[in-house]
Order: C-alpha cells, then sequence, then structure tokens
C-alpha cells in the first residue's frame, strides 16, 4: 500500500475512524504498522531477528518510578532504541491535547531518547525529549513537528528524515 492509498483509504471513511469506537488497536493495524512500513521500518519482523534484533517492538515495557509504562511502539537500530511512538485513536484530538504529549516526552525522557512521536494517524506529532517534563507544559512545549494527514504524501520525505531508519541516528 503506498501512502497516498492510506490517506485515500482514511479520507474515505474518516467520520468512522474518528468515531469512539474505532480503537487504538485498530488503527495501529489498519493505518500505523502501515505508515512506519512506508518509512523504511520493519514493523512485521519479515527479516525474522530475534527479539533482541528486532527494529520495532509492540509494547516494550519500561521500568521507571515503580510502574511499568508500555510505549505502542518501540523504535531501534541494532539493538538501540531511538525514539517510541505513542498510538492514540483518532478521536483524542493529540494536535490539543496536553496529558498524550506529555505521556510521550515522559516516555522519551525516562529512556534518555532525542525524540518520540505522537499519533492518530490524523495527525503526527514529533516531540524533543531531552527534557524533563513539567506539570504546567501544554501539547505545544517541545513539539517540533506537527503534520496533518493530508500532507503525508506531500512531506513524506520531510517525515521520512525524521523517522527513517537510515538517518535517525543523524537527526
Amino acid at each position: 500500500m503506498t501512502m497516498q492509498e492510506l490517506v485515500t483509504k482514511y479520507e474515505n471513511d474518516i467520520e468512522r475512524y474518528r468515531s469512539s469506537s474505532y480503537n487504538e488497536t485498530q488503527l495501529r493495524t489498519d493505518f500505523l504498522d502501515g505508515f512506519f512500513s512506508l518509512l523504511g521500518w520493519d514493523i512485521n519482523n519479515s527479516a525474522r531477528l530475534s527479539t533482541n534484533q528486532r527494529e520495532v517492538l509492540v509494547e516494550e515495557p519500561l521500568r521507571g518510578s515503580g510502574t511499568s509504562k508500555r510505549p505502542d511502539y518501540t523504535f531501534r537500530l541494532f539493538s538501540e532504541r531511538k525514539f517510541f511512538v505513542e498510538a492514540k485513536k483518532p478521536s483524542v484530538r493529540i494536535h490539543e491535547n496536553d496529558s498524550a504529549a506529555k505521556q510521550i516526552r515522559r516516555y522519551g525522557f525516562t529512556a534518555r531518547l532525542k525524540i518520540s512521536v505522537l499519533t492518530n494517524f490524523e495527525y503526527l506529532a514529533i516531540y524533543d525529549c531531552s527534557e524533563q517534563v513539567l506539570e504546567n507544559d501544554n501539547f505545544v512545549k517541545f513539539r517540533i513537528g506537527l503534520y496533518h494527514y493530508t500532507e503525508y504524501v506531500e512531506k513524506f520525505e520531510e517525515i521520512k528524515e525524521w523517522n527513517d531508519p537510515k538517518k535517525v541516528d543523524k537527526n
């Protein structure tokens, strides 16, 4: 599937995807796995690597502050974490949601990652995770990129710069 096909699929049934009954797991299957595959990541482990060598882990537990958190995706190169992706269903308005932004920033900061990504497919937000999250931080603080699904085809190369497995070390 191409990026244009993903965008068209979303656009053609947008109200159903935005409904509260459409869940995050379905979003990941219908859109996000394909999206990140198009960016060059081996989401489905088609290389059949061991867990320790996979590029992408799903719901890898993070330990810290006495609880176990699980970002939806962990993207890695040579077994080293590069960034997390936290998925929210499209009914969650991530482009203006303080708690979702703080959640992904906390995940990234705890793991000492440079960036992490928050997405509901309708929007894709990239956050700088180098600074500790403060209680009064809002969704704009440390957001370094925001893309609407209508921009994915046109800005594919720009998005890929942030998320490309061949370039993520340089960002």
